[in-house]
């Protein structure tokens, strides 16, 4: 669910930008390989590929509605995540601007089937839409052997733009003697004049650095697209020198291509939610897309909770990239005063867009207070792709004033990611909610997607209220001061060694990209 620059984005010109990690990387030394990288991605065409975080929910699979694609495939039976629908592929169906071709060889379709080795649980994969879509799989039956292979061939790219085609992949078979093969599979990525290889363990997601080989994943490939198309050969590999040792065919559980959104030039507001509400009733948090869990089992608030019709603050301020759109409506906040339990810990939450790391720097979060007790305080709380949620160290109150006061007495608060510290919260939904205050609090990690965020606070001792809550961001990387150039140099030289760019060779193992 990578944002891109939306047409609701708004600018901030004239704020204050967090420069250096921006929130984003704990080393300057690791943002600048990262820049080394997308430099020389963006040089005469040359792809990057590189293998995502382990999969586990749908939302850590970065498909979602506010991404750009030029395709969306499902092998097998058409499939949805998160609420993004994947074209089928089948023997008989192919979706527009896309092509299979197995050559002389058969073509063949799996469903619903998880296969005789894959332990989704094992492999901390859970989301409900993820798993469905690795149950189904196109493959070629009898273009098993090397060097036999499949063709897959997407149109109506356009040129000069920055894409990411995404496979989506796990484990089939790992069970007898085919488990020592791993189902080796040779892509080559054909762009224009330039091809970019990668050997491919399908079935052996630990020869790529994951913890275990029931890990779901995805390998990115990101390209700017020099003619109209890209072609990608998957050979059945011999690694083993032997014909015999062969684990099958590729298996095309998913794919995506989605364009790569330019980085804003300076600070600007991705996202804004008001809780417009003029029903003159209040509301579930779900009618503003967003969630209310309390105490340690993580209990879900439903009904008559979440969106009151009380005035907010400040009035008729435009919604930014927030479902569905509640723009411009002077009522609405969010309060979970109405029948709600007593005093306990509180998260509210939304996973409306997710946003790409590699492309946008977290700089601030900005939203309106006024709690009804001065002693509740509110932290910012955030959930990266691997499925942890944070905390901040930093807890903001505010005089208790009442819901009839809340647009004239409401504060600004506003979190500044750079150099922030957090602390764990251990958040599962219906079923744990703990927020661990103790030990020394520390930088965010890294990841590849921010993907939910909203408030959490350790008390409940009268009505929570916020508004007009929004998070602004800016560029991923800065430009380097001249004492760190030569880490940049770093960062391009190993590019340089981890990169195979070569017409129709073999790629060697790649490692799993941070």
């Amino acid at each position: 669910m990578a944002v891109g620059r939306l047409t609701g984005a708004e600018s901030r010109s004239g704020w204050p930008f967090a420069s250096g990690r921006a929130g984003r990387c704990g080393m300057r030394g690791a943002c600048l390989l990262a820049l080394g990288l997308l430099l020389a991605a963006g040089i005469a065409g040359a792809g990057v590929i590189t293998f995502g975080p382990a999969l586990s929910t749908d939302a850590s699979t970065g498909i979602g509605p506010l991404v750009f694609y030029t395709h969306k495939i499902a092998g097998g039976e058409a499939q949805a995540v998160n609420g993004v629908s994947l074209a089928p592929l089948t023997t008989s169906v192919t979706p527009p601007n896309f092509n299979w071709n197995t050559h002389s060889w058969t073509k063949n379709v799996v469903t619903n089937n998880p296969g005789p080795s894959w332990n989704p649980g094992t492999g901390g994969v859970t989301g409900p839409d993820l798993i469905q879509l690795l149950r189904d799989f196109t493959y070629s039956g009898n273009g098993d052997y090397p060097p036999r292979y499949q063709t897959f061939t997407l149109t109506g790219l356009t040129p000069e733009k920055t894409y990411d085609l995404r496979l989506y992949i796990r484990l089939w078979n790992n069970s007898g003697d085919a488990a020592d093969w791993g189902r080796p599979i040779d892509l080559t990525f054909t762009n224009g004049a330039e091809s970019d290889t990668q050997l491919l363990w399908e079935d052996r997601p630990t020869n790529h650095g994951y913890t275990t080989d029931h890990a779901a994943y995805y390998l990115n490939y990101r390209y700017t697209a020099l003619t109209s198309s890209l072609v990608i050969d998957a050979v059945v590999a011999d690694p083993f020198t032997d014909p015999d040792k062969r684990s099958g065919s590729l298996h095309l559980y998913g794919l995506t291509n989605q364009l790569v959104p330019e980085p804003p030039a300076g600070p600007e507001v991705i996202y804004r939610e008001v809780f417009g509400n003029n029903t003159g009733d209040n509301q579930a948090p779900s009618y503003a897309g967003w969630s209310e869990h309390y105490g340690s089992g993580a209990t879900v608030l439903t009904t008559s909770v979440g969106v009151s019709g009380l005035d907010g603050c400040p009035d008729n301020l435009p919604a930014i990239n927030s479902f569905p759109a509640s723009a411009e409506q002077v009522n609405g906040l969010f309060s979970d005063y109405n029948g709600s339990p007593g005093n306990s810990a509180r998260i509210m939450w939304t996973n409306e867009v997710p946003i790409d790391l590699s492309v946008f720097g977290l700089v601030q979060a900005q939203w309106y207070q006024g709690n009804a007790d001065a002693r509740d305080a509110l932290r910012v709380a955030v959930q990266l792709d691997d499925g942890q949620w944070y905390a901040s160290a930093l807890s903001f109150t505010n005089p208790g004033i009442a819901g009839s006061d809340f647009d004239t007495a409401a504060q600004l608060k506003t979190f500044d990611f750079e150099d922030a510290e957090w602390r764990l919260l251990n958040f599962t939904p219906g079923s744990l909610l703990q927020f661990v205050g103790s030990g020394n609090p520390f930088g965010l990690p890294g990841g590849s997607f921010l993907t939910s965020f909203g408030l959490f606070s350790e008390t409940r001792l009268g009505n929570l209220r916020f508004d007009s809550f929004e998070l602004i961001v800016g560029p991923a990387f800065v430009i380097p001061e001249p004492g760190s150039v030569a880490l940049l140099g770093l960062g391009l030289a190993a590019l340089a060694r981890r990169r195979s760019r070569r017409r129709r060779g073999r790629g060697a193992v790649a490692r799993r990209g941070a």
